[in-house]
């Protein structure tokens, strides 16, 4: 009989410890909701929501600063997730006129933005503000190389000693700021004086419509002055305070400069198509007389060839 017993004993405890083992080994489903709980209350039911199961949250989605991009490389300072990279010299370096900026960037189409921002009596204030700074990437999702090269704005007072050169990339869903590097650099406190030349309105209205009259302006100091005093030009407005009953800018708001090259006594300039947005034989007369008077006042310019994006220098600038 106690044999017995001791078989059956033995029996059940080696059921018990096969179900455990298999149980074990069974794959179970992740995160299973719990089923609903209903109670039944004098003939009526209630049902009652377990609470809700937390789904695993990888890191990148999280915004975890430990989630990268890439390996940060060697010797550059990067945002959190390596994604904007420059060389850890820029830190509180001492910057020139233009700006020149080179780096790597990993970015959505390739292209990230920047700003130039300082802090004027407690508010953040933009000097520049640019979008659409291209990478030389191989492929979408690699690194790729980049080059930032802008001149600073004209203004009448001396630039700040200190400023910060921010880095991003527009979200794509919304614009806000991504992958965000800001980097303390210090400003170019020197300043000189140079000339731009407006129409000169009163003799417009008679018969010369090309003459000119110089204005002295203030520009950053500057290893380019020709190119700086051209740019500086091209920002004068209708409604800069050096406008005036008498004098203004007849060039279209919004031209940009996209080349300067001076070679043999010639001062070859290539602008944007908003310079050539039309107008009548005084107009295109004044804006190319403003071109040409600022530029042929630095010494070596004797010729100025004038174009346009598309176009060449004799199909632009006419009637």
């Amino acid at each position: 009989m106690k044999m017995r017993l001791l078989l059956f004993f033995l029996a059940v405890v080696g059921l018990s410890v096969g179900l455990v083992v298999v149980w074990k080994k069974l794959p179970l489903p992740k995160s299973v909701p719990p089923t609903p709980l209903v109670i039944v209350n004098n003939g009526g039911a209630q049902v009652v929501e377990p609470a809700p199961v937390e789904e695993e949250v990888l890191p990148e989605e999280k915004g975890d600063p430990a989630f990268v991009l890439r390996a940060r490389p060697t010797g550059t300072i990067c945002d959190a997730e390596n994604a904007i990279c420059v060389d850890t010299s820029y830190l509180n370096r001492q910057m020139a006129d233009p700006i020149m900026v080179t780096g790597t960037a990993i970015a959505w189409e390739s292209r990230f933005a920047w700003q130039l921002v300082y802090d004027a009596s407690g508010m953040e204030a933009t000097l520049i503000d640019v979008e659409g700074v291209p990478t030389d990437a191989p492929d979408m999702g690699q690194p790729g190389p980049f080059q930032i090269r802008a001149f600073l704005p004209w203004i009448n007072a001396k630039l700040p000693a200190k400023a910060t050169l921010v880095l991003f990339e527009p979200s794509p869903k919304d614009g806000s700021p991504t992958h965000v590097l800001r980097i303390p650099v210090l400003l170019p406190t020197q300043t000189r004086t140079t000339k731009i030349f407006l129409s000169d309105l009163a003799s417009a209205e008679t018969s010369d419509c090309s003459k000119t009259v110089p204005v002295t302006v203030t520009i950053p100091q500057t290893k380019l002055p020709m190119e700086s005093t051209l740019r500086r030009l091209l920002q004068d407005e209708s409604s800069s305070p050096l406008a005036t009953d008498t004098r203004a800018t007849q060039i279209p708001e919004g031209t940009k400069l996209i080349s300067l090259v001076v070679a043999n006594g010639t001062a070859t300039a290539e602008f944007s198509q908003k310079l050539d947005a039309g107008g009548g034989s005084c107009h295109v007369s004044a804006v190319r007389a403003q071109i040409e008077a600022t530029l042929k006042q630095f010494p070596g310019v004797k010729n100025v060839v004038i174009s346009v994006e598309g176009k060449s220098p004799e199909e632009t600038l006419q009637p």
